[in-house]
């Protein structure tokens, strides 16, 4: 049961992230969109705000925890849309996406921000 629901929450996720990043990308020129790199890893709120970017959500989770969108590098090298969320310190440095059927997660990724 908690597999099926969590897969759920990726899906939703990860479906909201590909549609922010839709959206936001045919506006990128007029809202100065830009993706920072999240290194070292932490939230990308955080990774946000230090340049002076407001961090994308694309929604919260039953908790009300924001799911910031962020693409992450995957174990074969592709950048994967996914979604960064602080729920913990361990959750807050990865950016976490669908891959091969599954979860797969990096702490080497980039978080999407919109200047203030």
């Amino acid at each position: 049961m908690k597999k099926i629901f969590f897969r759920n929450i990726v899906f939703l996720a990860i479906t909201f992230a590909i549609l922010s990043m839709i959206t936001l990308r045919a506006a990128h020129a007029s809202n100065g969109a830009s993706w920072v790199s999240a290194s070292p890893p932490r939230s990308c709120s955080e990774v946000c705000t230090e340049v002076g970017l407001l961090a994308v959500t694309s929604g919260k989770d039953k908790f009300g925890y924001n799911f910031h969108v962020c693409r992450g590098r995957a174990s074969n090298g592709e950048l994967r849309p996914g979604f960064n969320i602080e729920t913990s310190s361990d959750s807050a440095g990865l950016c976490l996406f669908e891959y091969g059927g599954g979860r797969g997660q990096s702490n080497d990724y980039d978080c999407l921000g919109l200047r203030k």
